[in-house]
């Protein structure tokens, strides 16, 4: 909590001077015209703006219930893949990790495994050379971060020539055995980039891991899944994705940023490619067990959705209004790029609607509200319930995911001080290091399913 003393002071001044405002001047019966106009602009339009963005969401949403076309034409070669995981201290998981991919359905001549060791302090590149991986150790002090440290494996280290595509992963996690297959069925199809399907390798740990798993189910199928089905684009996210070398030559790794992963998305966008979503091709990985421990994670990435969305809304918007052929994938990634402002938007909107309950409506005109039917508000929010229960019982989680669900809105409420928070550091460019230590197999997964 200490890490959010400045947003949780944010919103308790906004809080006490709308509260306070609005409950001085109904008591003493002075509240203006003039004011109550200006309140009720301000509601109508974060509201207006709330209902555009949910009512998108929903449609698009929709979709995932539909069935997404597989690739499953057998392979008539396969293609040379190299795995490349980023590494910084992480010894206590990096054996589990490589295991998972000397373990892989996959010819072993076809594909090379690489620790990009960077920055380590410990004994990640000593476990993993002795767990049979090639290790690649960078020493950057000033240039640190995931984003730094793939663009010098990809610039100076690896031999692009030498492959058909690069999948990348994250040192906790546990890759399933068909992983390659199916993304090697994707490059030879002639997709230029290819996300995967990201699991949790330890969703009953705790009510934190089981809301991260929550979201994790969610966005695989109503977000990732639904934009493939659309013909949007999906996102890179950070871990478990595919790029052929024939994207990373036209497109050169130069994602430097606090979500290197989201840049990266927006830079294919503007030279027409999309990312593409396998929905059969599963990552596991490694979640905080408490809050606190979640808190400078996505914060470092509410950093990076901001910095993101300044850098390419411009370009972006240029194809949006342009006409070309791929106007509405960039619609809809400036939409998911300026995701912290609907968050703010979302506290606010809580804000006036505790309001409302505290002091009723007159304080300001119920524009939007009476102009649209009760019935209209009531099936938007049903959906929004309804999307996050329908991931869990077409993903198959367990029972505990139904039980905690209460705890997964109150996860997703918290997204808004964090959003606040972000803005505070959003010259910063540290990279926070998560730690990770659920060194289990695959074979556990499996019995814990």
């Amino acid at each position: 909590m200490k890490r959010q003393r400045f947003s949780f002071a944010v919103i308790a001044c906004t809080s006490l001077v709308l509260f306070g405002c609005i409950g001085l001047a109904l008591t003493h019966n002075f509240i203006s015209e003039d004011v109550r106009y200006f309140l009720s602009i301000i509601v109508c339009v974060v509201e207006a703006t709330l209902l555009l963005w949910s009512f998108y969401q929903s449609i698009i949403g929709i979709a995932g219930v539909m069935p997404l076309k597989q690739i499953n034409t057998p392979l008539k070669r396969y293609p040379k893949i190299l795995c490349l995981t980023a590494a910084h201290n992480e010894d206590a998981v990096i054996a589990t990790h490589i295991r998972s991919l000397k373990s892989l359905n996959y010819p072993s001549g076809a594909y090379s495994i690489v620790v990009l060791a960077d920055n380590c302090t410990d004994q990640t590149a000593r476990v993993a050379d002795a767990a049979g991986a090639t290790v690649w150790e960078r020493h950057n002090s000033r240039l640190t971060g995931k984003g730094h440290a793939l663009r010098w494996a990809l610039h100076q280290k690896a031999n692009l020539e030498e492959y058909d595509a690069i999948c990348f992963f994250d040192a906790d996690n546990l890759v399933h055995s068909d992983f390659l297959t199916v993304m090697a069925r994707h490059v030879e199809d002639g997709k230029m980039a290819v996300q995967g399907y990201l699991d949790t390798k330890n969703p009953w740990d705790s009510w934190v891991t089981t809301a991260y798993a929550s979201s994790y189910w969610y966005m695989n199928r109503f977000w990732q899944r639904a934009r493939a089905i659309l013909g949007l684009s999906a996102a890179i996210c950070g871990t478990g994705f595919c790029l052929s070398t024939q994207a990373l030559r036209q497109i050169p790794w130069e994602a430097t940023s606090l979500t290197e992963d989201l840049e990266y998305t927006a830079r294919l966008l503007l030279r027409g490619h999309r990312v593409h979503f396998a929905h059969d091709a599963l990552v596991y990985d490694e979640k905080p067990l408490n809050y606190a421990a979640t808190v400078p994670q996505r914060q470092r990435w509410m950093q990076g959705f901001w910095t993101t969305a300044f850098k390419y809304t411009k370009p972006l918007s240029k194809i949006a209004f342009s006409g070309e052929s791929s106007w509405l994938r960039s619609v809809d990634l400036l939409i998911y790029t300026w995701q912290p402002v609907f968050v703010l938007l979302t506290g606010l909107n809580i804000l006036f609607s505790v309001a409302q309950w505290c002091f009723g409506m007159k304080w300001f005109h119920p524009w939007l509200i009476s102009l649209i039917p009760p019935a209209a508000w009531e099936t938007l929010g049903l959906i929004g319930l309804a999307l996050p229960i329908t991931a869990l019982i077409l993903e198959r989680a367990g029972w505990r995911a139904y039980v905690l669900f209460p705890l997964y809105l109150v996860f997703n409420v918290s997204w808004v001080p964090i959003t606040i928070e972000a803005i505070r550091h959003l010259k910063s460019t540290e990279w926070v290091h998560t730690e990770h230590h659920r060194a289990i197999s695959l074979e556990e997964i499996d019995k814990v399913s």
